[in-house]
């Protein structure tokens, strides 16, 4: 919304489900990140590990919703999977943002859709 000051973020998830769509999503990352520096016939792995945690409740404005961590061998394989998740969290996980705005009453707050 332009020209309000948003003031806290409050998130709720279906939380069962927000963890399997979130599983899902790490382990399609997985599959579909590819490294420019191994042919594909060599068995390296392109991703180590990932790790996805999403704060639920209030969050002040400015402190982080989401903490994305991957471990790869080379790094651009490892940004590009943690852009990948953050933007397949947002459009799918079961977890919903509501905004309240400076000067405003409460029961005006806006719930955001998943973008």
């Amino acid at each position: 919304m332009i020209g309000k000051v948003v003031t806290r973020l409050e998130y709720q998830a279906y939380s069962k489900l927000a963890i399997r769509t979130m599983a899902e999503i790490v382990g399609k990352a997985a599959l579909l990140t590819r490294s420019e520096h191994h042919p594909a016939s060599q068995p390296v792995p392109t991703l180590i590990r990932c790790a996805v945690h999403h704060r639920l409740g209030t969050v002040p404005v400015g402190e982080p919703s989401i903490v994305i961590a991957v471990s790869s061998p080379h790094r651009k394989e490892a940004f590009s999977a943690c852009e990948y998740i953050l933007e397949e969290v947002k459009k799918h996980a079961q977890i919903w943002k509501r905004e309240y705005y400076e000067g405003e009453a409460e029961s005006e707050a806006v719930w955001k859709e998943n973008q």
